[in-house]
């Protein structure tokens, strides 16, 4: 899914002339024998984020969209070696279980929320310039079970550019503290980004906090 994300934990680069899919790490160990929540413990090549490095964006829950030539793309992991449609944009190098990419969106049924989204973003004058090979993450009340309940509406959010939050200069970057500091928002979780282009996320439910919140409990209703 204030999705890249997303839920997805995966963003757009530039990689070898392909559109890649890059699996983003968690900032905190996670316990993959046990309850799957990550533990007070920083992952190995996530140090920077603790050590105050970077910059922290919203965490969207919902699905990752490519824009490119004109055309909107998809998601899509061609499962168990299976075949590519037609239209595929390989984003990942194929393996036993998994090939990521990217497929346009169609006329049907299936992604109309995409088309409507895409319409919405094409007509709004605020939507960025610069918008060639950029990646989205598609939100509304029918994606993930409209988890981001402020949305509407069917958006396209970019995954860089907005949602900046401004942790200032200093301010802690602990376990305890990041899940203080989520459990005071409604949002799913944040991503680091850090000027060299690594980055780590943190999501509510990872560290034991409910997602998605019902509107009754929402924090902003208390």
């Amino acid at each position: 899914a204030i999705s890249f994300a997303a839920n997805l934990g995966a963003i757009y680069s530039r990689l070898k002339g392909r559109c890649a899919i890059r699996k983003i790490p968690s900032v905190f160990v996670r316990n993959w024998d046990g309850d799957r929540q990550c533990r007070n413990e920083v992952s190995p090549g996530c140090e920077w984020v603790l050590e105050g490095e970077g910059i922290a964006r919203i965490k969207y829950d919902g699905t990752a969209c490519l824009l490119k030539g004109g055309t909107l793309y998809k998601r899509y992991d061609a499962r168990k070696r299976k075949e590519a449609p037609e239209g595929f944009i390989e984003a990942q190098e194929r393996d036993e279980n998994h090939w990521l990419g990217w497929v346009p969106i169609g006329d049907g049924p299936e992604d109309q929320y995409h088309r409507a989204a895409f319409q919405e973003f094409q007509n709004n004058p605020s939507s960025p310039i610069d918008r060639e090979g950029r990646t989205f993450e598609l939100i509304g009340p029918k994606i993930q079970g409209g988890a981001e309940e402020w949305a509407t509406r069917h958006y396209l959010m970019p995954h860089h550019g907005q949602g900046f939050l401004s942790l200032e200069p200093g301010y802690p970057r602990t376990f305890d503290i990041l899940r203080q500091f989520l459990e005071g928002f409604t949002m799913e979780g944040l991503v680091f980004h850090h000027p060299d282009g690594r980055m780590a996320k943190v999501k509510r439910k990872d560290l034991g906090l409910e997602w998605p919140i019902p509107i009754q409990s929402s924090a902003n209703d208390q």
